[in-house]
């Protein structure tokens, strides 16, 4: 579970740590259905689609496109 949201945050952020000083990240939802999971690094957001059917398949694409070990950069 920690690896899990450490690689969120890094998926996210672009780093293992959070920015020094204060710091927000926004979670955006969109009713786009074509959209993706993506993650605004410099802006510290993460866009998500309101899409999924399941928390299951929401999971699956979260676990997706946080995976270091992947071929996405910051999308699915």
């Amino acid at each position: 579970m920690c690896s899990d949201l450490q690689h969120l945050l890094r998926f996210i952020t672009g780093s293992c740590l959070l920015p020094q000083g204060p710091c927000r990240i926004d979670v955006l939802f969109s009713d786009d259905d074509e959209g993706c999971i993506f993650a605004s690094t410099c802006l510290l957001q993460l866009h998500v689609p309101r899409h999924f059917q399941s928390y299951e398949e929401f999971k699956v694409a979260m676990k997706a496109v946080s995976d270091p070990s992947g071929q996405a950069f910051n999308s699915i």
